[in-house]
């Protein structure tokens, strides 16, 4: 229903068309009835009154809707300070949250009309009014967001110094020297045009490590007569011959300053005449192809150069007690041994090969002259030998003139097992014998097979 212009109801249809409705007037009242038994009355004419109008509530109006709340007002942003290295400014405080609008009250129910008068049906009530819905209350103020503190101002940067501008001299007045040769210098071009003579620059008028490999010409060819080299600890490498006489620098007793000194390698597959080898173990050196690479038979010796003390009876190392030989394992050696002394007291004498480990084998065989002393005689000869023991002992010796000199050759062979020492001791039976210099003995390492042999 809706509030027309003049003030009057009107209720539309749902496309907008304004419905009409009629009122049905009151029934009207039944005649009275006619006399007693005599003419009939006229029928009474009942007259039907209109049907009252349907009372049509009025529908309240909508309330209007509440206005929405103002937006708070965003806080202007703080402006920004120059950069710099200053203290950071501090965040400004987020703004307070606006309240929430509150919601508006609800209209109140417009009365239900009246209903109508039923005449004979009473007319319908008015529908009442409905109320209007209430305003909905304001959105509240979002509060304002905080003032973000300046930045700090950016440190001063330190100015820079200026570039010096040097001064360039100023051009020599043209034509001020004159052409010609000026000594160590000739000048040409009027004046313009120097030129250093040739032969006048010597290495003292160069400055010192300032020329260096890359200023040598490759095809220089410096003659060797011109140049002694000395090379200090710097190695010196090179793939080709050295040709001319190869004379060694002298050794001192440092360590690393022999005058020559192989490192170990390996041999030639093919032995070639005058070559000299090391393999670590052995020296080799090939005098010719036809019998091939030989063993350089280097050796060991011990020699007394002074007559020693005198020793015995009992049991004593005969070269001294540092004298034993160190021999590597599993290896073949020859020693040859040669002992001059003298007997001071008539006696027989045992000799004694001692090793600190048993070798595999000792073999040995000495040979002496009378036993009254060097001269011409027949000599006397010994064998001994030992398997797997520490010792090899000769039978005593026939009884020696006494203070008579003898001499004593030995011929031995040892095959080692593990590594182990290895000396010559004497008894005597009664008195001592003195050592005496020019006793000596020597060792030599027998190598594997070496050499070329035909079946």
């Amino acid at each position: 229903m809706i509030l027309k212009q003049d003030g009057s109801w009107a209720v539309y249809d749902a496309i907008g068309l304004e419905k009409v409705y009629s009122m049905i007037g009151a029934t009207g009242a039944t005649g009275d009835p006619g006399g007693a038994t005599g003419v009939t009355g006229a029928t009474g004419v009942s007259v039907t009154g209109a049907t009252g109008a349907t009372g049509v509530g009025i529908t309240g109006a909508t309330g209007a809707v509440g206005a929405t709340g103002v937006i708070g007002i965003t806080g202007a942003q703080g402006s920004t300070g120059p950069t710099g290295v200053g203290i950071t400014g501090a965040t400004g405080a987020i703004g307070a949250t606006g309240s929430v609008g509150s919601t508006g009250a609800t209209g109140v129910q417009g009365a239900t009309g009246t209903q109508g008068i039923t005449g004979a049906t009473g007319a319908t009530g008015v529908v009442g009014i409905s109320g209007a819905t209430g305003i909905q209350g304001a959105t509240g103020v979002i509060g304002a967001t905080g003032i973000q503190g300046p930045t700090g101002a950016t440190g001063v940067i330190g100015v820079s110094g200026a570039t010096g501008v040097g001064a360039t001299g100023a051009t020599g007045v043209a034509g001020s020297v004159t052409d010609g040769d000026k000594g160590d210098i000739t000048v040409s071009g009027g004046g313009t045009v120097w030129t250093i003579d040739s032969g006048v620059v010597t290495s003292d008028k160069i400055a010192g490590d300032t020329i260096v490999n890359a200023d040598v010409n490759t095809s220089a060819a410096i003659a060797g007569t011109k140049v002694t080299p000395d090379f200090g600890a710097q190695n010196i490498i090179t793939t080709g011959l050295i040709t001319g006489h190869l004379t060694p620098k002298a050794g001192t007793a440092t360590a690393g300053t022999s005058p020559l000194k192989f490192l170990t390698g390996t041999n030639l597959t093919t032995a070639e005449a005058g070559a000299v080898e090391y393999d670590g173990t052995y020296f080799y050196f090939t005098p010719d192809t036809t019998s091939g690479r030989a063993h350089n038979g280097a050796f060991q010796t011990f020699r007394l150069t002074a007559n020693g003390s005198a020793i015995g009876p009992a049991i004593t190392d005969y070269f001294g007690a540092n004298s034993a030989i160190n021999l590597v394992a599993s290896s073949v050696y020859e020693i040859e041994l040669f002992a001059y002394l003298q007997k001071n007291t008539a006696g027989t004498l045992t000799w004694t090969h001692t090793a600190s480990s048993a070798p595999t084998l000792i073999s040995s065989l000495w040979r002496a002259g009378p036993v009254s002393g060097i001269a011409a005689g027949t000599p006397t000869t010994l064998y001994t030998g030992s398997r797997g023991a520490t010792t090899a002992a000769f039978g005593a010796s026939a009884s020696i003139s006494n203070n008579a000199f003898m001499a004593y050759e030995f011929r031995t062979r040892v095959i080692t097992n593990a590594a182990t020492n290895f000396r010559l001791r004497v008894t005597s039976s009664a008195g001592t014998v003195t050592p005496q210099a020019g006793s000596f003995y020597t060792v030599r390492r027998v190598s594997d097979t070496t050499g070329s042999f035909a079946a």
